[in-house]
Formats: structure tokens, C-alpha cells, sequence
């Protein structure tokens, strides 16, 4: 029976090639798309999930107001770092991170000038707390030094033309004096979807070089909030109780006149799509926008199904009298169902396969034309066979049940006749997704045009 549908099918669909090739290419259309928004908003979900034991690592940030309100400030005092490592056992590790005040470090080589403004001066702990394979170097010793400075591999390559440069100085320029750093490492280049990249690690104390004594001296005290200060908790601690022990830091070393300072906890996890505060290490993305890419990924695949529909049963009198025939000769309504419910998946089959390779098109030239770096790995997984049925019988008895149920409720003495007519309920439910499918779209325009 199956082997009898499908050569119907594809007799149906061979002798109406415009229609077909219409129905494929336009449901093709919108699963790319939909795929296409679906790949955004999987990388921007996937930020930081690279990096191990994710569940305890958090970034400490602070709230300065007199009602603790407000925006808040993503970078915490110099000191608060020592201080979660003496008097909390809950922390396992801490790493800062600091750059300069309103400028790029200049590294000279071979009297060529490169200004870095992915330049963090970190401590040696960074390395161990985030996720930073290193390709060349000791990372347990990298920063320990002073004038030491760690490269990432596509650095080492712009100034060397090659990684095996641990040992060989750069000569970096800042508050105005210039000083021989040695390069102690080498690591991978961090990934795309990373709140934090990073370019070049120099030591955390070399941040103080050439500054005035007094200025140094108030970016290390309690009243200046520069330093990105990161935290491992030991497994097992409840972060929520952790943090509300924070007050302890606010409450005996803030100064009297930072006594409304509120120090609390950010996931690592959570930073890019959660967190908008002051001074974060890099502009994030928003967890709304997410939820809008979404809805519109749900809402271009669902045009696309109705389209399918009603160019499926604007057919229906090309197709009322086969339906009348297989009815005489004695098919049931559901085998007539079974047909065309068939047709309809081997239509969206195709159409996913057409999708797919729509997709493969235009990441490239998608990522060209807004400066993303999305990815089609889902073309190598094991797991495409699965999504390939998965996609196919979502949108495929989605899109193909009503034209399959309206069509095999022809009467077939009235089809051969010749006198077939539209129903008022098949026609009324018709103007119903032809309305649907136009308010969608003025919702889409609309929000493009907002």
C-alpha cells in the first residue's frame, strides 16, 4: 500500500511541476529561515558553556546607590579579591582582570606599532578558574612574574608569523613609559561566544606602572570599582547562601562613605544574555532579543505551512475528480487521508533537503553581512538523520492534515458529475489562514520598521 502512495505521489508531482516546484521552493524558503534565526539564537545561548565546572563559576559585581537600585557596576575594588580567598572557604579560586583607563597598550616589534584594545592585565589564577587551553608555555607559572605577557595564537602569528615565541620580549608602551616584557605562553584563541576575548594577558601588577603614587594607590583601595573579579566556589555551595555572606565584605571594609555598596553574584553563564551593567568587559546581548528571534523564527515557519495549505486546496478541483474515482472504486476516506498526508511529507521531505542546503549557501554570506560567526556543524552530527525526521513530520502534518482531511471529503457522485463546489466551512477556513498569514506578516513589518 505504502509503495502505491509513493508512486501516486511522485506521478502527481512529476505531471505538475510548476505547482510542485512553487510548493517546495516556497516551504523550503521559510525552513531556511527559520533555521537561519534558530542558528543565531543557539550560539548566543551557547555563551560560555565551554567552560568547565560552568555551575561554580561567577563573576562578582556591585551595586553603588544610596536605595541600592540601579544599574550597577559588572567590576569590583582591587582588594575584595584577597579577601574572598582568605575569609571564605567556600572560594576555591579567584581571578581579576583589569585594563587601562582610556587606553590601548602599544606593543612595538621590529618598529612596527600595534595597539591592542583586547589587553587585560590578569592574574595567573585566570587561566586556571576560565576555560584557557594554553598551546605553548606553563600555564600555572604564565603570570606569576612580573613582565610577563601570554599571547594568544593569533597574535603570536600577526607579530611572529608562528607560535614558538615563549622566551622572546615585546616591548609594550603605556602611561606614557615603555618597558620589555617576556613571553610566557601561548594560548588558544578564544572562542566566539565568549563574553570575555581576549587578545593579549599581561601581569596584574604591571596595570600600576607609570602611574602617580596616589593614583595607584586609589585604584588598589576600596573606592575605585576597575577590576573584573572572578570566583570558583567549591562544589557542592549554594550561591544564593554564598552571596548573602557578601555582606560581611560590604559591612567591615567598605569605607564609611560606600556604606550603601551592595556586592553580589553572576553566573558565568548568564553574564552575555543576562547582565547590562556598568563597565562590562564587553557589550552583551539581551535574553529578550532571544525570545524575539524565536517567536519569529516560529512565525515564518508557520506562514510558510499556510502557504503550503492554501496552495494545496486552491488545487482541489484539479483533484476532486481522482478523489471521486478512488472513492467509486472503493477507497476509504482515511486511505484517501493516508494519500494525501503522504504526498505532503514527501513534499516537506524535499523541502528540508532543499533547506538544508539553502543554509549551507548563505551562513557564509549571512556571516559576511552582519560580522556573526554562526556555524552548520548540525550538518556533520549524528543527530541530523533524527532532525531530519523530526523537521519533516512537524511540518510536514502541520502543514499537510487540513488539505489532506478537506480533499478526501469530496463527494464522489457529485465530482464526477462535474458539479463540485467549495464548501462554505472549506472556503471560510481558507479566508481564516489567508487572514493569519497577512497578520503575521504586518506584525513582522511592523516590528522590523520599530
Amino acid at each position: 500500500m505504502l509503495k502505491n502512495y509513493l508512486k501516486v505521489t511522485l506521478n502527481n508531482l512529476s505531471k505538475n511541476k510548476v505547482n510542485s516546484f512553487i510548493n517546495i521552493t516556497g516551504l523550503a524558503i521559510g525552513i531556511a529561515s527559520c533555521i537561519l534565526i534558530l542558528l543565531y539564537v543557539v550560539r548566543e545561548l551557547s555563551y560560555d558553556n565551554y567552560h568547565q565546572e560552568l555551575d561554580q563559576l561567577h563573576r562578582v559585581a556591585i551595586l553603588d546607590t544610596p536605595d541600592n537600585l540601579g544599574q550597577g557596576i559588572a567590576s569590583i575594588s582591587y582588594p575584595a579579591a584577597e579577601v574572598l580567598t582568605e575569609e571564605f572557604p567556600e572560594v576555591e579560586q579567584v581571578a581579576r582582570l583589569g585594563q587601562l583607563f582610556d587606553q590601548d597598550p602599544a606593543i612595538e616589534i621590529d618598529d612596527r606599532l600595534f595597539a591592542e584594545d583586547r589587553f587585560y592585565f590578569a592574574d595567573n589564577s585566570v587561566f586556571e578558574l576560565l576555560t584557557i587551553p594554553f598551546l605553548k608555555g606553563d600555564s600555572e607559572t604564565a603570570l606569576s612574574a612580573p613582565n610577563s605577557i601570554v599571547l594568544s595564537e593569533e597574535t603570536a602569528r600577526k607579530y611572529f608569523g608562528n607560535i614558538d615565541v615563549v622566551g622572546k620580549t615585546l616591548l609594550v608602551n603605556f602611561n606614557n613609559m615603555s618597558t620589555d616584557y617576556q613571553i610566557t605562553g601561548v594560548v588558544r584563541n578564544a572562542p566566539e561566544n565568549t563574553h570575555f576575548k581576549y587578545d593579549v594577558f599581561a601581569s596584574l601588577d604591571n596595570i600600576f606602572n607609570g602611574l602617580p603614587a596616589g593614583f595607584a594607590d586609589a585604584m588598589k583601595s576600596w573606592y575605585m570599582y576597575r577590576f573584573w573579579t572572578y570566583v570558583k566556589l567549591t562544589p557542592g555551595t549554594d550561591a544564593q547562601a554564598f552571596e548573602a555572606k557578601l555582606k560581611h565584605i560590604e559591612q567591615k571594609y567598605f569605607p564609611p562613605t560606600r556604606s550603601n555598596v551592595h556586592l553580589f553574584l553572576q553566573p558565568v553563564k548568564d553574564i552575555h544574555l543576562h547582565s547590562n551593567l556598568n563597565n562590562e568587559v564587553e557589550p552583551n546581548n539581551d535574553i529578550r532579543y532571544i525570545y524575539i528571534f524565536s517567536g519569529i523564527a516560529i512565525l515564518v515557519l508557520v506562514i510558510a505551512c499556510i502557504n503550503f495549505m492554501n496552495l494545496t486546496t486552491a488545487r482541489s478541483i484539479n483533484r476532486a475528480r481522482e478523489v471521486g474515482m478512488r472513492k467509486v472504486l472503493g477507497a476509504h476516506r482515511s486511505q484517501l487521508m493516508s494519500q494525501f498526508t503522504i504526498e505532503s511529507l514527501l513534499v516537506t521531505a524535499l523541502s528540508v533537503l532543499v533547506a538544508f542546503g539553502l543554509v549551507e549557501l548563505l551562513t557564509n554570506v549571512l556571516n559576511d553581512l552582519t560580522g556573526l560567526q554562526l556555524e552548520t556543524n548540525y550538518l556533520q552530527s549524528a543527530w541530523l538523520p533524527i532532525g531530519f525526521v523530526f523537521l519533516t513530520l512537524i511540518v510536514g502534518l502541520l502543514s499537510g492534515l487540513y488539505p489532506a482531511f478537506f480533499l478526501s471529503a469530496f463527494q464522489p457522485v457529485k465530482t464526477l458529475k462535474g458539479a463540485f463546489a467549495r464548501s462554505s466551512s472549506g472556503a471560510g477556513l481558507r479566508k481564516a489562514l489567508v487572514i493569519a498569514q497577512m497578520a503575521i506578516t504586518v506584525i513582522l513589518l511592523v516590528g522590523i520598521v520599530t
